[in-house]
């Protein structure tokens, strides 16, 4: 389908009024606000037919058709048509990874419901072409998941520019983990950008591999090994490997957060050191992953001396939005203004009480704190405290 059509369907005003009610709907639900959003089924019928177009779009339309699914889903948990809409949704949009949140959708990887001959035929396919199986479990990739997957096999080295919850460390760990296992007596890099990154990254490859490779975090000769070697250094901790290792190459190197290369202290340390390796190493597969940089594959060019794919990417199989709460002296209440992934504003107004004012208007470390308390314990968010008080004021009792 062309694009063109999606993007009429998404900017349709049938499709955006419904959106943006079910994004009210949700904000107000997650702050236990008595107020109700009603919306007619005939309107989320028609919403639904564009949203269906829309998620045979492009990659940032079919976010947008995806999101549609999450949102029409939490509306209403219970009714089984938002259910299956949410689903064949996010099954058109590439986004089987969000199903296993679906209640009631599947059990035990067995579907608890039919959608008729034809939507059970293409649903199939989809989770046929998007699955892979790790060890006898399978695990459902997103389209720009699959497509990286199979770059990463074909072994070409790759520049990796996209969102952070587009998953794709979670691919270039599984890709690695996968190597490594599959391999015996071979070295194998991970460059880090901080110090403070190697005991969490050593930590977790070594937990994840046990006894099929050892994990080290500074350079030590192995003279002989029966298993494979991964260092996990910073680029500075990687000179001296550089000056000392010259008999082999290792067969995969992954640089994370490649975009510290710009960085003005630090960032001839990156030049010199991926010159280096790309010069020296011409068997090694390069991996260099970071958020989304416009041209990033270019960017390394003036630096490298290997061909060097790009795969970027700005969808993200997560919903995000953006959120301003501005509190009300006078009438104790907090306007919100939400920018949805359509471009539309969602504005309104809610009490939130007078004990609650009181906490909001007195203390900004106590305001902080009620702002984390209504993100899941579970969730990851960053929030920004203008001074270290007010963060340990509003982070810890």
């Amino acid at each position: 389908m062309s694009s063109g059509i999606a993007a009429e369907a998404l900017d349709h005003i049938d499709f955006k009024r419904v959106f943006d009610a079910l994004i009210r709907n949700l904000f107000l639900k997650n702050r236990d606000s008595d107020t109700d959003v009603t919306i007619d089924i005939e309107s989320i019928r028609r919403a639904t037919w564009l949203a269906s177009l829309g998620s045979l779009g492009d990659e940032s339309q079919k976010s947008i058709a995806n999101a549609f699914g999450s949102l029409l889903y939490l509306y209403d948990p219970s009714n089984e048509l938002y259910l299956k809409t949410c689903y064949i949704l996010q099954s058109r949009s590439g986004n089987l990874v969000s199903s296993k949140h679906l209640n009631g959708l599947y059990k035990e990887n067995q579907k608890l419901h039919n959608f008729g001959t034809t939507l059970d035929f293409e649903l199939a396919t989809h989770r046929f072409e998007l699955g892979k199986d790790f060890d006898g479990k399978t695990i459902f990739f997103t389209h720009y998941q699959k497509s990286l997957w199979e770059k990463l096999e074909s072994g070409v080295n790759i520049a990796v520019s996209a969102p952070t919850s587009s998953g794709k460390s979670f691919i270039i760990k599984k890709f690695i983990f996968d190597r490594i296992q599959k391999n015996k007596s071979k070295f194998f890099m991970y460059v880090v950008p901080s110090k403070a990154l190697i005991n969490q990254v050593s930590n977790e490859l070594s937990k994840e591999l046990k006894e099929s490779a050892l994990v080290l975090t500074t350079y030590r000769e192995v003279e002989c090994f029966d298993k494979n070697i991964v260092y996990v250094l910073t680029p500075e901790r990687c000179m001296r490997l550089l000056q000392e290792q010259k008999d082999c190459s290792p067969l995969l190197v992954f640089f994370d957060e490649i975009q510290n290369i710009e960085d003005g202290t630090r960032g001839s340390v990156y030049e010199n050191v991926i010159y280096r390796m790309t010069t020296s190493w011409k068997d090694s597969q390069f991996i260099m992953a970071g958020p989304y940089i416009e041209n990033l594959h270019l960017s390394l060019r003036e630096v490298i001396d290997i061909d060097l794919l790009e795969h970027k990417t700005l969808a993200t199989p997560v919903l995000q939005l953006k959120t301003v709460l501005t509190v009300f002296k006078k009438s104790q209440s907090v306007k919100y203004k939400i920018i949805t992934p359509t471009g539309s504003i969602v504005q309104g107004d809610y009490d939130i009480g007078k004990a609650l004012y009181s906490k909001l208007s007195n203390s900004r470390g106590q305001a902080l704190k009620y702002l984390t308390s209504v993100f899941h314990e579970d969730e990851q968010n960053i929030i920004f405290s203008p001074k270290k008080i007010w963060q340990r004021d509003g982070l810890y009792p």
